[in-house]
This record gives C-alpha cells, sequence and structure tokens, in this order.
C-alpha cells in the first residue's frame, strides 16, 4: 500500500502537467493506471476487495446502462465504447483508490502538497510563456492566453482555481516559516496561474472555491482568508497591468472585451447556441442519447457541449445523466456529513481540511457548467479527495461519536 501511494501522490504532482507526453496519453495518465494496478491489486492478493462507495457503484451501473443504449447510435462505435471504457477506469477505480490510500490525516496533507507542487511547476511555466517566450508544448497559440503544461488556457485556470483551497489550508496550518514561505508563493502562483490564462470559468471557479472555503472556517480563519483574497486580486490586478497588451489575454482583459466587444461574446454565442441545439437533438433521443465523445452543430461548424451535465445526456443517454448526477450527489452528501461529524466533535484543527475539500468541490461544480471535462481524467481529483476525506473523518471520529467505521 506505501508504494501504492506513492505512486498516486507522484500521480497527483504530474496532474497540472499534460505535456511532455508518452505516446497518446500523458505521463500522469501512465503512473495512475500503476498506482491503480498496484493498489487494488493489493487487495486482490489478500484475497478480498475493498468495498466502493455506493454513490461510485451506482454511477457504475448506469453508466454501463448508458454505454448499452447509446453505442450503437455513436458515428463510431468503436471510439465511443473505448470512452465508456475509460470512464469507467477514471471515475470508478482512479477515483475510488484515495479512500483506501489516504487514511490518515498526513496523507491528505501529502496530496495537497503534490497538487500544490502541480500548480507551481505548470503556473512557473505559464509565466515563462509570457516573459521569455517559452513554446506551447501543444503546438497551439491561443490569442495571448497561456496553457502552461497543459492542454488548454481554460485547462490551466480552472485547474489552478480548484487546486487553491489546499493551497490556503496549508499556508494557514504551517508552523514553520518556511512552510508559511512556500505555501505563499504556491497560493500566489494558483492565482497567477487563474490570470494568465485568461480563463473566466477558472476565475469565476477561483471565486466560488475561496467562498466556499470562507463560509465553512472559523472567524479567525475567515479573516486570513479575507486578506489572501485581498493579495490574491493585487496579484492579478498586477500582473494584468505589467503584461497588458493587444497580444496578451489575461482573465480582466477578457472580461473587459467580453463586456465592450460583440466579436467577444462570440464564444458565448458558440457555446449557447451548442446548448440549444443540443437539448433540441435530447428531445427527440432522451434514452439513447448520440455516442460518447459526439460533436454538435454551432456557430461557424460543430463543438463540443461545454456544460459537462447536458453533455452526459447528449452524448449517453437518460443513463449517464443520472449517472453522473449520481456521483455528484453523492459527493456533496459525503462532505455534507463529514462537516457536520468535524463539527460535532469540535477536531478544529482538521476543520480546515474538510472546508479545504469542499472549497474545491464547489470549483469542481462551477467549472463542470462551462467546460467539458466529462471525458477529462485529470479534472476530477476534488471529486476522488471528497470520499477520501469523508472516509477520514470517519476514521477519527467514530471513537469519539460511540461508533464504529
Amino acid at each position: 500500500m506505501v508504494i501504492a501511494r506513492l505512486l498516486y501522490l507522484l500521480n497527483l504532482t504530474l496532474l497540472g502537467e499534460y505535456y511532455p507526453k508518452f505516446g497518446q496519453y500523458a505521463i500522469y495518465d501512465w503512473v495512475g493506471l500503476i498506482a491503480v494496478l498496484t493498489g487494488f491489486g493489493y487487495y486482490i492478493v489478500r484475497g478480498r476487495f475493498p468495498a466502493l462507495n455506493r454513490s461510485v457503484l451506482l454511477f457504475a451501473g448506469m453508466l454501463f446502462l448508458g454505454a448499452i443504449a447509446t453505442i450503437p447510435n455513436a458515428a463510431y462505435p468503436s471510439h465511443s465504447a473505448f470512452a465508456a471504457i475509460l470512464m469507467l477506469y477514471t471515475l470508478v477505480l482512479w477515483l475510488s483508490l484515495p479512500s483506501f490510500l489516504f487514511v490518515e490525516w498526513k496523507h491528505l496533507r501529502w496530496a495537497f502538497m503534490a497538487l500544490g507542487i502541480s500548480v507551481s511547476v505548470t503556473t512557473m511555466y505559464a509565466i515563462g510563456q509570457k516573459l521569455i517566450g517559452l513554446p506551447f508544448l501543444g503546438g497551439d497559440q491561443f490569442w495571448g492566453r497561456a496553457t502552461g503544461l497543459t492542454r488548454h488556457p481554460n485547462e490551466l485556470g480552472t485547474f489552478c482555481a480548484m487546486v487553491f483551497p489546499y493551497m490556503m489550508v496549508l499556508l494557514l496550518t504551517s508552523t514553520r516559516l518556511r512552510g508559511k514561505v512556500i505555501w505563499t508563493v504556491a497560493t500566489l502562483l494558483a492565482v497567477i496561474g487563474v490570470s494568465l490564462s485568461g480563463s473566466m470559468t477558472g476565475a469565476l471557479a477561483l471565486v466560488a472555491g475561496i467562498s466556499g472555503y470562507y463560509f465553512m472556517t472559523s472567524r479567525r480563519g475567515r479573516i486570513r482568508a479575507m486578506i489572501l483574497i485581498l493579495f490574491g486580486t493585487i496579484a492579478i490586478a498586477g500582473f494584468s497591468a505589467v503584461h497588458s497588451s493587444k497580444h496578451t489575454q489575461l482573465v480582466v482583459q477578457r472580461i473587459e472585451y467580453f463586456l465592450s466587444s460583440q466579436n467577444g461574446r462570440f464564444t458565448l454565442d458558440q457555446r449557447l447556441v451548442a446548448d440549444r441545439n443540443a437539448w433540441e437533438d435530447i428531445q427527440k433521443s432522451p434514452i439513447d442519447g448520440h455516442g460518447y465523445h459526439s460533436q454538435v452543430q454551432t456557430i461557424g461548424g460543430t463543438i463540443e457541449v461545454h456544460n459537462t451535465i447536458l453533455r452526459a445526456w447528449y452524448d449517453g443517454g437518460i443513463f449517464t445523466l443520472f449517472a453522473v448526477l449520481t456521483l455528484l450527489l453523492g459527493a456533496a452528501i459525503s462532505l455534507a456529513k463529514a462537516w457536520k461529524r468535524i463539527v460535532y466533535v469540535g477536531d478544529i484543527s482538521h476543520k480546515p481540511y474538510v472546508a479545504a475539500t469542499i472549497g474545491s468541490f464547489i470549483s469542481f461544480l462551477v467549472m463542470v457548467q462551462a467546460s467539458p471535462v466529462l471525458y477529462q481524467r485529470s479534472a476530477w481529483f476534488p471529486v476522488s479527495l471528497a470520499f477520501a476525506v469523508t472516509l477520514i473523518v470517519r476514521r477519527t471520529t467514530s471513537c469519539i461519536m460511540g461508533k464504529t467505521v
């Protein structure tokens, strides 16, 4: 289990670095696969399989039914079938593994640290793209927006936004000066990453995550959180002022361009038309779907449906929609129960960890409204850690509450 835990931590450390790739997949995909094989192989060798969360099991069952219903309708059935297999792997096995590997609070802190390192590395590369012209490893440039080591600016922005609450708790719970310095830098890099990406979805997710963490912490924690918000705002404004040019679109410029230009609203109009057309097609075939990785007609051609909930229904039919909603609802209920337990027992020292996990999950919920993350394996870590922190809380509070895990 120690080896599997280290491999999964390495997987989280590489999660923001899609490049360089190894074959058709990112290095974190291969490391994650080895971690899954090692972790679940440990249980199989011992003659027992770990009990999965009920919502994960329901997700697996409904996704299987959705795949049976939608694959025959797909333009490329073999591609659709492979996408279903990858979703089952990612959202059942990979997503569940931290619940068995991270059994103590220190393990969860290590996971936060791994993600903090990942954000720092990819954001520093994004800074390099702006300052010294480091190459866009995917080959595409996005109108002055940075990608870091991810595939797309929106991926960079939303990744930094979802990790930001973890950076806050690492900073606020560090007792040594060295730790405070390191996690202060990592926290600011997360904000800078959102800014350089020019992702409005990332900015909204960042605000939502901060707000979630803010309302979950104590009065003292709220004051500190507001200080961090202030510094984050200054960082965004500072980078926007220093690096603003006609070749650069940071979050502030993107919002201004969006509000003041008809062309600036083209992306939104394109997505809204895609959503409307997808909804019309869903009404014609609500059960079967159109096949995983489908495209929908919109302005100027075809694109993916960006709302993940709508896309689950459009691509995979009603069963896939219920599968995704079950998974998200299960994570939300689990976090609510964890928060209730941690408050009941008065565990002040570990309450910020639960608050940060809730904040990151809220950021994720914002992201799924505007980003097509159904097949993006690196985006689901907030759900994975939500289930993990719930079990940690149960294990550590069961004796106090007079219950067994």
